[in-house]
């Protein structure tokens, strides 16, 4: 036996049980089967996946006991690591306490669930001295969670900005060239790359929740939770409103922006209208794309697939090999004493298209105009506007509903 094969052989090997055997599940399994060899390889010791919870029990996998209960599994004194995919809030919440309290470490793919309990997870595995490791949670292929802790560690960092989300980067990509909204989420449930449910992706919550834990990482413990009116969805967006960006030498894309500065954090989540020649703009289908901007680094960028089982059970494993290496922190929490107040933001420039009669367009045009607004298109039935440096647009629009025949579509333009 190489001497290789044999230092692996004397270590104690590190026993992982699933939770959880859906889209990523399934490929955490292919993958452990796939390279099992190069997984213990650059673990330095053998990583047995040894137990398996799934509510599929007739399933048979060579060397894995499967068992309907996801709590044996946190409370079984032969696993070491609970990796958690459930995807769900109330029941993973209560199973991640118990495998914490059955002094498990943790690796999960739940980012709302870490949005909503991470704190008190965080806090829990530092009391009991495991750890609770989350790189599949944000951006799943692109190893942000890790960089931010170690390659980051010297700077203090300002802004973190991007595309977090592939399902709505994918309908919007497709919608570019020329499909329909439906269609494109239709296509993207087939591919994988959103839930049977998409609501949490195509209104900005999903990115919110990882926008959230990237911010505790960079900038410190958050006072509050960033509220929902935080995100903004997609829904609104039609053809036209892709026709319209493209004539004007933009392109629309679902942003997740993370700033800190004196006065506090501001975290929101909104599709904006981007110009041509930005980074961010050729960003396409289901990859996700990241700026960090920090004072000793300068501004950093960072591209994977954000979406699919493949990557997020790669990033899973990942994590799972750094606590076999034990190099892990006890927890990727943020070290931070102060507590960061949550603001708003302050001025932002949009783009509005309103849909109206043609005797409306003068009186819509005298309202715009008072508050320096810039008409774009016009047609017989719609016209885009551009408001620059505008802080609330809720009068406006009480303004101007008597005139139009719909709500209008508003969606932020940068520069």
């Amino acid at each position: 036996m190489p001497a290789r094969d044999q230092s692996i052989a004397a270590q104690k090997p590190l026993r992982v049980g699933l939770c959880g055997m859906g889209t990523v599940g399934s490929q955490v399994v292919a993958l452990f089967r796939r390279n099992q060899t190069l997984i213990d390889n650059r673990a330095g010791r053998h990583v047995q996946l040894t137990h398996i919870a799934s509510r599929r029990t007739n399933q048979k996998i060579d060397g894995v006991i499967i068992e309907p209960d996801i709590f044996a599994i946190a409370s079984n004194p032969e696993i070491d690591v609970c990796i958690e995919l459930i995807g769900e809030c109330t029941t993973a919440f209560t199973l991640l306490k118990k495998a914490i309290h059955h002094g498990k470490h943790i690796v999960t793919a739940n980012k709302a669930l870490l949005y909503a309990h991470g704190d008190t997870l965080f806090s829990t595995c530092e009391q009991k001295g495991v750890s609770l490791l989350y790189e599949a949670a944000v951006a799943s292929a692109i190893p942000i969670v890790n960089i931010l802790c170690t390659s980051f560690a010297a700077n203090r960092i300002t802004r973190i900005r991007g595309i977090l989300n592939g399902t709505s980067n994918y309908i919007l990509s497709a919608m570019s060239a020329g499909k329909r909204f439906d269609d494109a989420l239709t296509h993207a449930k087939a591919m994988g790359f959103a839930e049977a449910d998409p609501s949490l992706d195509i209104d900005g919550l999903d990115a919110l929740h990882k926008i959230t834990l990237l911010a505790r990482l960079a900038f410190g413990h958050i006072a509050q939770l960033p509220p929902p009116t935080h995100a903004e969805s997609i829904r609104s967006i039609e053809a036209a409103d892709i026709a319209c960006a493209q004539e004007m030498g933009y392109r629309i894309k679902p942003l997740a922006s993370a700033s800190y500065d004196a006065q506090g954090v501001s975290l929101h989540t909104y599709p904006v209208l981007l110009p041509t020649d930005h980074p961010l703009a050729h960003v396409n289908d289901e990859l996700n794309i990241i700026q960090v901007d920090a004072d000793g680094a300068g501004s950093s960028w960072y591209s994977g697939y954000g979406a699919g089982g493949a990557p997020t059970a790669s990033a899973v494993i990942s994590d799972v090999i750094t606590l076999a290496k034990e190099r892990a922190p006890l927890t990727q929490s943020a070290h931070f004493q102060t507590k960061l107040p949550l603001i708003a933001e302050t001025q932002n420039n949009y783009y509005v298209r309103t849909t109206h009669t043609p005797a409306a367009d003068k009186k819509i045009a005298t309202i715009f105009n008072a508050v320096g607004g810039h008409k774009m298109i016009g047609t017989k039935t719609y016209s885009v506007w551009r408001l620059n440096n505008i802080k609330d647009l809720s009068q406006i629009f009480r303004n101007i509903s008597t005139h139009v025949s719909c709500q209008p579509v508003c969606l932020r333009m940068m520069d």
